[in-house]
């Protein structure tokens, strides 16, 4: 283990942040980033579902895949980027924002690209940012 764990490949900044969150784990981060209350989890779960992963739903015994492959696609990405929008405006019954956190306190310190951080500084409201936070590729990343 000690050598595992001491390697330079396990070290390598190319390994840090280099897996894309499952529909899941997408989700379940964007409601604890923006401190959402859920008071009915059944949006989400719908959520996740639309992303591709229905809970408890996988056929294979192996569990669902865990590569980027299984989950990022533009169709993905569009649908993605629908629920961040859902969630920064409100829009799903059941969970409900206390107001609308700034995107570094979403992204929890996490480096952000030029690219990112100007996308995010042309939006026009604190929920558009919000969404763009959220729909962003280092959001993206686990």
């Amino acid at each position: 283990m000690s050598v595992l764990l001491s390697s330079p490949e396990f070290l390598s900044p190319d390994s840090r942040r280099a897996k894309v969150k499952t529909p899941f784990e997408f989700v379940v981060s964007a409601v604890r980033a923006t401190g959402a209350v859920v008071e009915d989890a059944r949006p989400l779960v719908r959520a996740v579902q639309e992303l591709g992963m229905p809970l408890y739903q996988c056929q294979p015994p192996t569990g669902y895949k865990d590569t980027a492959d299984a989950w990022v696609n533009t169709g993905a990405l569009v649908n993605r980027m629908n629920i961040a929008l859902a969630l920064a405006n409100d829009n799903l019954s059941g969970v409900r924002l206390d107001g609308h956190p700034q995107p570094e306190s979403i992204l929890m310190g996490t480096q952000i690209s030029e690219a990112t951080r100007a996308t995010i500084a042309r939006a026009s409201t604190p929920q558009q940012a919000m969404a763009l936070t959220i729909g962003s590729p280092e959001f993206q990343r686990r």
